[in-house]
């Protein structure tokens, strides 16, 4: 925003707080840092969702991102702007409802909180000014971000088995675009080398077996660029 760097590392949340005050913009995903700005009321509220927070407080340290929200969803409510620890803003009698960043929602059971619904999901993102975006040294640490964080989330699979299970095997695990097949020394066998999402793996590796797969081998993908 004071323009002494490029690019930075910041949340989703902050640059939707900061929206019309800044140029920022995301550049990529970091996949790490993940919660949600959500509002929250006590446990002893009768409020259930957040149409029922019209004409009511509502304490946030985002107080941007939640009055445009509100606006949105045409909730007509007062938004009392805190800094520090607005979970206790109802327990003082400051607003009648919270809106904060939640992870395990831990630190809103502490405080005799529950949530009630989510403004926004964030995540640590890579953010820059529109006109980096095409310099060389921020395509190429951009491209590398998406590189590893395509790599964690793909897992590389080798195997060995007989040619006529190739077919079967090639529905199982289609790769990127088809698996690789490769003729081994022994005549009646070849390997098959794929990539597949790190989630199905364990659903993936007993179909393998049954459908003639030996050998398995599951290595961790550095980097990958589709």
């Amino acid at each position: 925003i004071e323009g002494v760097a490029e690019v930075g590392i910041t949340g989703l949340d902050l640059m939707e707080e900061a929206n019309g005050a800044s140029r920022l913009e995301p550049l990529v995903k970091l996949d790490f840092g993940f919660c949600r700005l959500a509002a929250a009321v006590p446990n002893s509220s009768a409020i259930s969702s957040m149409a029922d927070l019209k004409g009511l407080r509502i304490a946030t340290s985002h107080p941007r991102a939640t009055t445009r929200f509100l606006a949105e969803e045409s909730i007509p409510a007062q938004v009392v702007a805190l800094k520090g620890s607005v979970e206790a803003a109802t327990k003082i009698a400051l607003a009648d409802a919270v809106v904060d960043l939640v992870s395990s929602g831990s630190t809103l059971k502490l405080n005799g909180l529950r949530e009630i619904g989510v403004i926004l999901e964030s995540q640590a993102v890579l953010a820059g000014l529109p006109e980096v975006r095409e310099h060389p040294m921020v395509r190429q640490l951009v491209t590398a971000v998406r590189a590893v964080n395509a790599g964690r989330r793909k897992r590389y699979v080798l195997l060995n088995t007989t040619p006529d299970n190739t077919e079967e095997i090639s529905r199982i695990i289609p790769g990127l675009s088809a698996p690789t097949v490769i003729p081994l020394a022994q005549e009646d066998m070849v390997a098959m080398h794929s990539v597949v999402d790190a989630t199905d793996l364990w659903d993936l590796l007993p179909r393998l077996e049954e459908a003639g797969g030996q050998g398995i081998l599951v290595l961790d993908v550095g980097q990958l660029i589709p």
